[in-house]
């Protein structure tokens, strides 16, 4: 039956990696089904011996690989962006952090007592595993934190607010206004919001939402452009992902600084390297931070 329903995953256009971390999940739900004794063990011992889809054994497709937003791509859309999320962009592209970190920043979790600050998040990819992850932080992602720092009342609260992005993206309208807006309009149109909105913004955004939000300033970067073109021909920004300013920035420590440099700014440190190879990880990564960071 499940290899039934794995089949329909690919039949869907579902790339091989995603079909396996689907499927994994359902895996892995069975398996918690059976230690609660909701399900006999038997089902999660006959789930075990379905291996994942292999590269080159199955009709799934392979997924694109990842790329470098372009830089001048990423220019283009940051002035259609709401002051939050433009920042969550800016820092991402000067630490190379995942979406998922950005997201859950909370000022508690910055060390500022240095000349380049750390930022350690509680919860990331590789908690599970016990490992370390600290996020680097030089004078330009200093400058881009330093207004939200200063403005935020609650170090244990989330940093980027999807809700006050959404109140800076009306107000931005409002002001646009022809005619100025009487009180009876104003009201009026709270009133619209909240009938119309089917969810109201979180207390932080996901790597979801994060991402959506950017295409969102993508269409809107076009929509200008295409305003400005008056009906002549120009270039589209193509719609580029958070994920992009990642391997941006990765790409440039690696030809500037090496291999080794780029591995450590991203997080991709090995499981088997010893405290003193760790410790010299972190003076490198600090050392790419203060110099470009």
């Amino acid at each position: 039956m499940l290899a039934t329903v794995r089949e329909d995953m690919v039949r869907r256009g579902w790339c091989r990696r995603v079909v396996n971390y689907r499927f994994d999940r359902v895996r892995r739900c069975i398996k918690w089904a059976v230690s609660q004794e909701m399900l006999p063990g038997d089902r999660y011992e006959a789930l075990r011996t379905l291996g994942g889809l292999r590269r080159g054994r199955t009709p799934a497709r392979e997924s694109d690989p990842v790329l470098p937003v372009g830089e001048g791509d990423y220019r283009a859309t940051l002035p259609h962006m709401p002051r939050v999320l433009r920042g969550m962009a800016e820092l991402q592209r000067w630490t190379a952090m995942r979406p998922g970190d950005v997201c859950k920043l909370r000022p508690a979790e910055v060390d500022r007592t240095g000349g380049v600050w750390v930022y350690e998040p509680k919860w990331h990819k590789g908690t599970h595993r016990g490992k370390r992850r600290a996020v680097h932080l030089g004078p330009r992602a200093q400058a881009i934190l330093l207004p939200f720092l200063a403005a935020s009342k609650n170090p244990q609260a989330y940093l980027f607010s999807p809700a006050e992005a959404v109140a800076e993206m009306l107000a931005a309208r409002t002001a646009k206004r022809k005619t100025p807006p009487y009180p009876s309009h104003l009201k009026r149109n709270e009133e619209k919001r909240k009938a119309d909105r089917k969810r109201p913004p979180g207390d932080r955004y996901t790597a979801d939402s994060y991402g959506k939000a950017v295409l969102k300033a993508v269409k809107r970067a076009n929509q200008w452009w295409a305003k400005m073109a008056a009906g002549a021909a120009f270039d589209p920004i193509p719609a580029w992902a958070p994920n992009q300013l990642r391997h941006l920035r990765g790409a440039e420590v690696r030809k500037a600084f090496g291999l080794e440099a780029a591995q450590v700014l991203l997080g991709h440190a090995r499981a088997d390297v010893t405290q003193v190879y760790a410790e010299r990880d972190f003076a490198l990564a600090a050392k790419v931070a203060a110099e470009t960071g």
